[in-house]
């Protein structure tokens, strides 16, 4: 990676990628917020990066009230996004920031959908949507027990949960891409839950490593948005670092909204 490059004068249809994150949930958090108000107000281009969650936590959608029966005894980390929990051992997780994309949630959804399939079809993963989703949808705490139109499945398998916020035209989509699922932790986890799930190393023989996958999503970006993704370190975004620092209690020692159940 080469010296630092003044990014606030890329252009808006640039995008530029960061080194592969490992670290608490909360922190990744703050910084995915951080990323999106700084592209909002027009300080940074689009921006991907990978994340790994150490140690593991559940993640619970911003508007999941109800924390699952069985997580008592885990951490848990709010995330600025929508969906359902997910517990983040045995996965990856992606960050897209990015604005101008045309169309409501499901075409956007749609577009960045596309960049996922084409990256890891580099890999030798056919990803598809699912189409439509489950019918009680509503009723199910874990974003793996159930399948949204926009998520990607293999053979019918889910393998990617993606959820979306929106500030303005600025939009930041996180996602969960399965690598080798913690089936033993999710059972426990969400005991009443299906897992219709199936994760990379089952799919391809093997886990493929941050880096290539890093490489393949960046090429899918390359496919869909019709340039290419430069990389930049951490470093050169202060402001980044700064602001999520500022943010990082926003989602530290997420508190149980129920109380356990007797027993418990």
């Amino acid at each position: 990676m080469g010296p630092c490059l003044d990014i606030t004068l890329s252009g808006t249809g640039s995008w530029y990628s960061l080194p592969t994150v490992y670290g608490p949930g909360s922190e990744h958090m703050a910084r995915d917020e951080a990323l999106l108000e700084l592209h909002r107000v027009g300080r940074i281009p689009s921006i991907f990066y990978l994340s790994v969650w150490t140690p593991p936590a559940l993640s619970l959608g911003y508007h999941q009230r109800r924390v699952p029966a069985g997580t008592w005894d885990v951490p848990q980390v709010k995330r600025p996004t929508g969906g359902r929990a997910v517990w983040h051992r045995g996965d990856i997780t992606y960050t897209l920031v990015t604005s101008g994309l045309q169309g409501g949630i499901l075409q956007t959804y749609a577009q960045l959908s596309q960049v996922l399939i084409h990256g890891l079809a580099q890999l030798g993963v056919d990803l598809a949507p699912t189409g439509a989703r489950d019918g009680n949808y509503q009723n199910r705490e874990s974003c793996f027990a159930h399948r949204a139109a926009v998520d990607l499945c293999w053979q019918g398998y889910k393998v990617i949960g993606s959820a979306q916020l929106r500030r303005g035209q600025a939009l930041l989509q996180q996602g969960s891409i399965l690598l080798e699922p913690d089936y033993a932790q999710l059972a426990a986890l969400f005991p009443s839950a299906p897992l219709p799930i199936k994760g990379l190393k089952e799919i391809l023989g093997y886990s493929p490593t941050p880096e290539a996958l890093h490489a393949a999503i960046g090429l899918g970006i390359r496919a869909v948005f019709g340039t290419a993704v430069a990389a930049v370190a951490w470093e050169c975004l202060p402001e980044a670092q700064k602001r999520s620092s500022c943010l990082d209690r926003q989602f530290t020692g997420l508190e149980n909204t129920q109380s356990p159940p007797e027993g418990g």
